[in-house]
């Protein structure tokens, strides 16, 4: 069985949390309006060898950007107000957020005795995240793909012991 799922969100206008800047020594948080554009792709593969072996294989990228669009403060009524001290060149570009992940997992089982199983498990990932937002879905791959890869291994082996075998009757 293969499916292929393509998801895209689009956020416009959210208000969320950026950063906190000193005034007048006094932390202030700094909040913004954003649009936020997700793209995931997930491919899945499950295959069955037998009645006792199976193979499961994911594969997913997930893309999701946030460009900042204005910036707000609290005012003294406790309400967010726009504040237009917030240049871009002091807040806005260094908090968009660029943010990529590429999973892989790949699963086998084999049921080699009732109750007793034989899964290997390998999984991969990719990570980025950058304040730098790249439009074109071919560069922003590139770019992932320069970066290290984490790869784990697992085996795990269980037994099913039937304590009836060995009592004395």
């Amino acid at each position: 069985f293969l499916e292929y799922v393509l998801a895209i969100e689009q956020e416009k206008n959210q208000f969320g949390w950026i950063t906190e800047i000193t005034e007048d020594d006094i932390l202030k948080p700094v909040f913004s309006r954003r649009n936020q554009n997700t793209l995931t792709n997930k491919l899945t593969l499950n295959h069955t060898f037998t009645k006792n072996a199976y193979l499961k294989f994911i594969l997913r990228h997930y893309w999701s950007t946030i460009k900042n669009e204005s910036f707000y403060s609290i005012n003294n009524e406790g309400y967010l107000a726009e504040n237009s001290d917030y240049t871009d060149q002091q807040i806005d570009d260094e908090h968009n957020i660029n943010f990529n992940s590429w999973n892989i997992d790949l699963n086998f089982s084999w049921e080699y005795k009732p109750g007793s199983f034989l899964t290997l498990v390998w999984q991969n990932q990719i990570y980025n995240e950058t304040n730098e937002i790249e439009n074109l879905f071919l560069n922003n791959i590139n770019d992932l793909f320069e970066n290290p890869s984490t790869n784990i291994f697992s085996v795990k082996f269980t037994y099913y012991l039937d304590i009836e075998n060995y009592s004395k009757k």
